[in-house]
């Protein structure tokens, strides 16, 4: 690939973006490269079955690679925040590196004010792809469920709630993303419904709303009315 603008000091045939060392001599040296990409994306995916009392949620990282570029053999760290983007041609991208689809997550731990995730092993992130990334899984983990009005509505909305703690078996960092709950009938696994959430830390509440009741209603009557 040419690069017309290119000028007398560099190699026309280089492709975008990359780089040339130039050395006097011939030298062994280890060279470490930080650089900005974009077009890489990844979005946390909750699934949850429900039983009577407690839960089971499965948590996986989804990543994109749109960046027009392969990375092999690579060692995946993520962030979760919220992060300000430059107007830079190459923003800051929450994905720093990449790993193996069939791990769970190392560890997280605090980063200034926001979350970082690491990933044991390596593996390759292809470009135009989307891999899984398996994150954690919380058993017995105590719910409850509440039908929810609001101020105006005549039709309950289903609310799922549970507490982010050791406790209750869960007490890992919950980056955004989306929600979706099963129950198991005549022993196929059903779907009931989805939600998203924003960043919930520890010993926070999860309150997510997965749709609204088939015959759960109700009237609302003005008993006086004050001018």
């Amino acid at each position: 690939v040419k690069d017309e603008s290119c000028k007398d000091d560099c190699n026309p045939n280089l492709i975008p973006y990359s780089i040339t060392i130039k050395s006097k001599k011939p030298i062994s040296k280890y060279i470490q490269l930080y650089y900005l990409s974009r077009n890489i994306q990844w979005i946390t995916n909750y699934f949850i079955t429900l039983d009577k009392e407690t839960l089971i949620l499965d948590s996986w990282f989804n990543i994109t690679n749109n960046s027009g570029l392969d990375y092999t053999n690579s060692n995946l760290k993520l962030i979760s925040g919220y992060i300000n983007l430059s107007s830079s041609p190459t923003p800051y991208n929450s994905l720093l590196k990449s790993a193996d689809s069939l791990n769970t997550v190392n560890s997280s731990l605090p980063i200034d004010d926001n979350q970082i995730y690491l990933i044991d092993n390596t593996y390759n992130i292809l470009n135009n792809s989307t891999t899984k990334i398996k994150n954690f899984t919380a058993k017995n983990v105590k719910y409850e469920k509440i039908y929810d009005f609001g101020y105006e509505n005549t039709i309950a909305d289903i609310v799922i709630k549970f507490f982010n703690s050791e406790e209750n078996n869960l007490g890992i960092p919950l980056s955004s993303g989306t929600m979706n709950f099963y129950r198991y009938f005549n022993e196929n696994l059903e779907f009931l419904g989805g939600s998203s959430i924003n960043n919930i830390g520890i010993n926070r509440e999860v309150s997510a709303t997965i749709g609204k009741a088939f015959n759960v209603t109700v009237e609302r009557i003005i008993l006086s009315n004050t001018k």
